[in-house]
Order: C-alpha cells, then structure tokens, then sequence
C-alpha cells in the first residue's frame, strides 16, 4: 500500500495596522503565535492522555510511538505547514497594507482547523499588528470557498501514485531553505536522492502517525531512480536567526534556496515530488523550510 495523505489548506488575508518588522523568512514567527495560543488552551499543557481532542497536543506535541512504524525519524513530523505568498521577502509593513498566509493541515490536524484560525484573529510580531480581514478555504479544485464545515470537509488527497506515462525534464525551485541532513552533515548541493528520500520519510511518516496508514511501497526502487538522475542546479546557502521566546535562545536556521533543472524523471518520481510541494521535504518545515515548486522543464 503507497501512503495517501489527506489535507486541508485555509488561507488567511491581513491587514496590516500597525507597521511589521519582520525578517525575509517569518514562519517561525507565525508558528510560535500558533504555539503559544493553542498552548494557553492546553489544560495540561501538553500532557493531555486524550491528544485526539486537543489542538495544541495534536499539532505540537509528537505522537505516541507505536509498536511499529516507521524509524526514520528522530522525531514523528508535525501535521502542518504554514506558507507565505512570497516566501524570501518580508510580509508588507506600512499600515493599511495587505498580506495572506496558507496553512495546510494533514490527516486528524484537519479537524483543528477552526481553533489554528483562532490564534491569527489578532497579528502581534514585534511590536507590529494586523487584523485578520477574512479566512478562506481552498478547495481541491484551487478555488477560493467562504469557510463553511461543507468546504472544509472537503478535503485534498495528497497520492504519489503514477499519471504520467513517460519521463520529463522536471524544474525544481526551492523557494524555502531546503535543509536535508546525511550523515549529520547538511546538504550543500542538491541530492536527488538524498531529497527522494526526505521526500519519502515525510510522506510515509505522515500518512502513519496521522491517517493510520503502513505503506508497503518499493522505497529502494524509488531511491534506485532518482540516484541516476542529471541535475543542472543554481542554488545558494542561506542562514538567518530565529528567536525562540519559550527556550529563551537564538537559533540558527539554514538551507539551500534557488532552481533545479532534472532530466529523466520518472513517473513515480515526479508524483512523489509533486506530493512534496504540499508536505514540504526535510528539518524545519514547521518553521516553512522545504518548500518547493515542481514545473515542467
């Protein structure tokens, strides 16, 4: 069985009403406003023995291990991503201005998506404010819904079975720093294997902890794949700083950003990469790392 992963994506339109200092990458600003509301509505403060019922447990707190499962992870991923429109740019600052967030939910953290909109009602980031102007739900023909329960039951399936017939040239543009780890060591240089892999781990990892899905799908073969593949890319290295208010500490945050162009990419791995723009792929996606774009060469 190949994992098969559910989603809801809702987006967000601010404005901005008191001017914003924000840094280029703001998700983890955004993330830890999520954390801390859904947090302060924790009555255990993340302890909770029924986690199904609470968001903050759900969304935050890893999973239970169980019995069996996948162990590629040091830790089970967390069922969502947030995305800026125009990641690498800093959200609009003057007052008056507009900006719009997307935030994606997997599996059970679907059904938490009222309370995630909840803790964006008011934006406070350093010093700056804006108000939550309306709140969308994208549905899975990429329309723009009012949200309603009908529109959010609708729910995306993220399938990386097959639909093409014949390789294609593939470009891949990484519009977050992608941060990919082997052997301890970051990736400097895109790996399509090492980014396959990733890109597996996070999907079959999803599907288990948050649909109740064992895959049993030829990952080896997969790997075997993308391992010949030729790749012409331009990328970068970023770093930048984030604030972590709960630890008290600054941490550095890195990755590579830029465009991939790949020859001779199967079926199969062109459905698991086009799963990957909506999972993300690598360390740090709850901070927006490891977004990407899939286009035809």
């Amino acid at each position: 069985m190949i994992p098969k992963l559910t989603m809801t994506l809702i987006e967000l339109d601010f404005e901005v009403t008191h001017p914003l200092t924000l840094n280029p990458w703001p998700v983890a600003a955004l993330r830890g406003i999520l954390g801390q509301h859904l947090r302060g509505r924790c009555l255990t403060g993340g302890a909770c023995s029924e986690e199904a019922a609470c968001p903050y447990c759900t969304l935050f707190e890893a999973p239970p291990e169980p019995p069996i499962g996948p162990k590629r992870f040091y830790t089970p991923p967390r069922p969502f991503v947030i995305q800026t429109r125009n990641p690498g740019h800093p959200l609009p600052r003057r007052r008056g201005d507009h900006f719009s967030i997307r935030i994606k939910l997997f599996g059970r953290g679907r059904y938490f998506a009222e309370a995630v909109t909840e803790a964006f009602d008011h934006l406070e980031i350093s010093g700056g404010r804006a108000r939550l102007v309306e709140r969308m739900v994208i549905d899975p023909s990429g329309e723009a819904r009012p949200w309603a329960p009908q529109h959010l039951r609708a729910a995306w399936l993220l399938d990386p079975t097959p639909t093409e017939a014949e390789p294609r040239a593939l470009k891949l543009t990484l519009t977050t720093p992608l941060s990919v780890q082997h052997h301890r060591q970051l990736m400097q240089r895109f790996d399509p294997e090492m980014f396959t892999a990733r890109a597996i781990d996070r999907l079959e990892c999803l599907a288990f902890y948050y649909e109740g899905i064992a895959a049993d799908w030829d990952i080896h073969a997969l790997r075997a794949e993308a391992r010949g593949l030729r790749v012409n890319a331009e990328t970068a290295l970023v770093r930048y700083q984030r604030n972590s208010r709960r630890h008290d500490h600054r941490q550095t945050m890195e990755g590579i950003i830029g465009e991939v162009h790949i020859e001779g990419v199967t079926p199969a791995l062109a459905a698991l990469w086009r799963c990957a723009q909506d999972t993300h792929v690598g360390r740090d996606t709850v901070f927006g790392h490891g977004a990407l774009r899939v286009d035809l060469a």
